[in-house]
């Protein structure tokens, strides 16, 4: 970024003050050299999730938490340093950007749907307006009106939870009444208006927890309204659901603009320097002559003025000779500018080439809040990018100020591509379009494009409208298993798409990212697109279906710095596009590192990448060391490496996992002893998938770490987790469960019926000792005596028959079952509980649920009691296995079956109802047997 040579090794960024003398920097400039080194250091790692971590919160929060507490009415919000609860958060692109998070937010997890926002001084845009389970109102601007409406509105919708969304100050009257409204209703608050702590509505009694505040940076200094940091503050529950929307439709927010603003506010640049005030002219006195009273005196007098009137005249001519050659060359350079926007227009230009970085870091903290200066560096980077990327077409590219994430939800949310094929055990995307169909890789891991030709095709057969809104997704090198997908395959593909007129998006992440010690090509889609054009295979008009997502994040090595190219050439697709994506506050800071990375030569950048690829290379080579140092007998499960072909991402492969054992109970005990293992079946949507995916994790090239001190770590992973398995499999063992042999039908049934009439007995005889006491007896008018003798002789013996035919019935399904396990070494036992424990198939289920012969119903009325069926079942249950019956479990039957009779335990409550669902769940898995 800095024009540094990247094998100049002696110039490290610890040592600041060797890199001004390379630079030939003044030394009043190292505060400068400070903050673009830690700008670029920050923004190789992400934030954590909320902007910072909570044990350690950065610079910027602090600042926040002063000017909250430094005011004429202090407020604390937990950071959640002890407590974990944090009620303070970042978010990254503006306060509409903002909102649209936090809109989405409670969109998709409110219980009570719709949701009503009412809109008081601020303007939301149509984008915004489009989210669905949301209704939208605009108020009044007049604070009395606007108060009017939402009580009224409060009044006729007194359930619906409604979020006022406030973006001018409200005076105190209206900030009572709308206390006293929101402790009455489901009303909440959100401040987007900068308001200081006395004018919030989160000073109002009891509020706190029910106002969430978006502050800008202007907090600081007025200018800074546009800078794309914002702070959160308000209830860490649905501050927590803000941060997990943040990062599944943004990702996390942009390192770099949190160090850029930490550099503003330590060097206090917030404001500008106030300009010199302008000198006051002088005004020369007339001459009055000399004061010697003689003639010639005034007539010496009299010629100065006349000489002097002379100059005047002769001097405002000139002047105005000069304005008039003045303003011409003004009108010539507004032509100039205009010519340079339409050169824009029509290609591009890097407006600051001739600026050093030292001045460019200046201009941009002077000129943060103009739009037309941001436009201009936007334009800049878009100009060198494309320098490096000329398979674009520059004026068909936008920056996107986030993760490829924020570009992927507004194709998603906001431009009609609501649906995706992507390949298995692809990075999520459900949380960018609305319905994603999953086709699985082949089991080399290689691109099924058959495979996903064929649900296209599918997909299409069952909609014909479905390819207008939907595409095709394609990552390639692959995460998450750093694949590079064979290049003939991709052609098929995006030949097969284009032909169709189906839009083809490619997630650009890892451009020539390979392990390797070189810079191999490999052909993006848009690249092998224009290939197929020239080869005649494809007219250039088809190629406008190709859309790229080209992410800095892991081919330029800046992941936190947030940033994307994104290429669109389909017009009217471009334009809604960048309807939304406008109102995004650009990341000033990364633009400004990565357009210095890219106005470099590209053979600088390219050193730069192939030095990226050789450290790559050698951490994996480090983790394929690690693994042939290990003994067989350090390595009993058989862990292996599988190094990727591209991307960053090694496979590790437990080859004897042992049958039963969960990776992600693995992962979880590695998480405690501070080890991060992804599964790669965490990635799986397919039942092939998930089979392939079961026992491997998804290990990762990034991080700190050379290859030496990776190469010990790894070996005490490996060991680890050899014997992390070893403990868990013991927790697993075999153990024999205790079982009769099944003796003959005749007699089994004999010997339950005998025992059955012994206890059935004992129970009508509990039942009946229920009668003769006081709380169990029947009330007035009924004859207790009269009800004691038909409980006896008729209503007990045939509700305890039912229940014999019930045990003889599950006896003989319960022996039959043991006789089939037994009879072929247990392999129909094994296949049948793959199927109860492993994942179930989708398919499968839809098929069995087609075929049902039954619904479930929810009867009104019933005449048995739940707790009468549970006591007896819990007998007959085990009596099929041989148990012994306890006294407890007699009695329990008999004074439950008295009160079925009496009809004093036949209803339930709401408690008892997840017993019913067992109960009815047992009686159906025993009826499908």
């Amino acid at each position: 970024a800095l024009g540094i040579d990247v094998h100049q090794e002696e110039l490290r960024d610890t040592e600041p003050d060797a890199i001004l003398e390379y630079l030939g920097w003044e030394i009043s400039e190292k505060p400068k050299l400070e903050a673009i080194i830690r700008t670029i250091q920050k923004s190789s790692p992400y934030l954590p999730r909320g902007g910072y971590f909570r044990k350690n919160p950065h610079t910027l929060i602090t600042a926040f938490c002063s000017w909250l507490k430094d005011q004429q009415e202090p407020l604390h919000y937990d950071t959640g340093e002890q407590s974990g609860r944090r009620e303070i958060i970042l978010a990254s692109g503006g306060i509409s950007e903002t909102l649209r998070i936090i809109l989405f937010a409670l969109s998709s997890h409110l219980e009570i749907i719709p949701a009503r926002i009412l809109s008081y001084r601020f303007e939301l845009l149509p984008p915004l307006r489009s989210i669905p389970n949301l209704s939208f109102e605009d108020l009044a601007a007049d604070e009395q009106v606007a108060r009017e409406q939402i009580e009224h509105l409060l009044i006729n919708a007194p359930e619906v939870p409604t979020f006022l969304l406030i973006g001018g100050p409200l005076g105190e009257e209206t900030r009572r009444k709308l206390r006293l409204l929101s402790v009455e209703h489901p009303l909440y608050f959100i401040e987007a208006n900068n308001a200081p702590n006395h004018l919030s509505l989160a000073r109002e009694a009891k509020l706190v927890q029910r106002v969430m505040r978006l502050l800008t940076p202007a907090i600081f200094a007025p200018r800074l309204q546009t800078l794309s940091t914002v702070f959160i503050a308000g209830n860490a529950d649905l501050l927590g659901v803000i941060e997990n929307v943040h990062f599944n439709i943004k990702g996390t927010p942009s390192a770099s603009e949190v160090e850029f603003l930490i550099y503003l506010l330590e060097q206090k640049l917030t404001h500008l320097p106030v300009e010199a005030p302008a000198e006051v002219p002088q005004v020369k006195p007339s001459f009055d002559g000399l004061g010697l009273g003689i003639t010639a005196e005034n007539s010496l007098s009299q010629l100065a003025e006349r000489t002097e009137q002379h100059l005047e005249r002769l001097l405002n001519d000139r002047a105005q000779k000069l304005a008039h050659s003045i303003n011409t060359l003004e009108e010539k350079n507004a032509v100039l500018v205009q010519r340079i926007q339409n050169i824009w227009k029509d290609g591009i230009i890097d407006e600051f080439s001739n600026v050093e970085a030292n001045d460019l870091i200046d201009l941009l903290v002077q000129n943060v809040h103009e739009p037309t200066w941001c436009q201009a560096l936007q334009h800049s980077f878009l100009s060198v990018f494309c320098k490096h990327q000329p398979q674009y077409q520059p004026e068909a590219c936008l920056v996107v100020s986030g993760s490829s994430r924020t570009a992927f939800g507004i194709l998603g949310s906001h431009c009609e591509i609501t649906e995706v094929v992507i390949p298995d055990l692809s990075w999520s995307y459900e949380q960018c379009f609305p319905k994603v169909h999953a086709v699985p890789l082949k089991a080399s891991l290689d691109l099924d494009v058959d495979a996903i030709i064929e649900k296209v095709k599918q997909l299409s057969r069952q909609d014909p409208t479905w390819q207008k809104r939907a595409a095709v997704v394609i990552n390639n090198p692959h995460n998450a298993t750093g694949r590079i997908f064979d290049e003939e395959a991709i052609r098929k593909l995006i030949i097969y798409c284009l032909q169709h007129n189906l839009y083809l998006i490619d997630d650009l992440a890892y451009q020539n990212v390979a392990p390797v010690d070189g810079l191999p090509v490999i052909k993006t889609v848009r690249q092998i697109a224009s290939d197929l054009v020239r080869l005649g295979n494809l007219g250039e008009e088809k190629t406008n279906r190709v859309i790229t997502v080209h992410s800095m994040s892991k081919t330029d090595c800046l992941a936190g710095a947030r940033l994307a190219v994104v290429e669109i050439r389909d017009q009217q697709l471009r334009q809604r596009f960048k309807e939304l994506n406008s109102i995004i506050q650009p990341n000033l800071a990364a633009i400004y590192i990565c357009y210095l990375f890219y106005r470099g030569p590209i053979q600088a950048t390219r050193t730069y990448w192939h030095l990226r690829n050789a450290i790559f290379r050698e951490r994996t080579q480090a983790l394929l060391t690690a693994v042939e140092n290990l003994p067989p007998d350090r390595n009993p499960f058989g862990l292996d490496i599988l190094p990727p072909t591209g991307s960053m991402y090694p496979l590790l492969q437990i080859k004897h996992l042992p049958a039963g054992l969960s990776l992600d109970w693995l992962a979880s005990s590695l998480a405690s002893r501070g080890i991060g293992l992804l599964p790669l079946a965490t990635f799986a949507r397919t039942e092939k998938g998930f089979e392939t995916g079961r026992t491997t994790f998804r290990l990762t090239l990034g991080g700190m770490d050379n290859a030496e001190s990776l190469l010990s770590k790894t070996r005490h992973l490996l060991i680890d987790l050899n014997r992390l398995i070893g403990e868990e499999e013991a927790r697993y063992n075999r153990k024999a469960l205790p079982f009769r042999i099944p003796i003959n039908q005749s007699t089994r049934s004999s010997e339950l019926s005998r025992t059955w009439d012994v206890i059935a007995k004992q129970i009508l005889q509990h039942g009946e000792n229920c009668g003769s006491v006081r709380q169990f007896m029947p009330l007035p008018p009924l004859d207790s005596k009269q009800m004691q003798h038909e409980f006896l002789q008729c209503y007990g013996p045939e509700r305890l028959e039912i229940f014999r035919t019930r045990l003889l019935d599950r006896a003989f399904i319960s022996d039959e079952l043991t006789r089939k396990a037994l009879n072929d070494n247990g392999d129909w036992l094994e296949e049948r509980l793959e199927r109860e424990f492993m994942k179930d198939s989708l398919v499968r289920r839809q098929e069995m649920f087609r075929m049902r012969s039954y619904d479930r119903t929810v009867h009104p009325t019933q005449m048995y009691s739940l707790q009468t069926e549970l006591a007896i079942d819990a007998i007959g249950t085990a009596l099929v296995s041989s148990h012994p019956i306890t006294p407890f479990q007699i009695k329990k039957a008999g004074q439950e079956l008295w009160q079925e009779y009496l009809g004093r335990n036949v209803s339930i409550n709401s408690q008892q109802e997840a017993d019913e669902i067992l109960l009815d769940l047992a009686t159906l898995i025993t009826g499908e047997e």
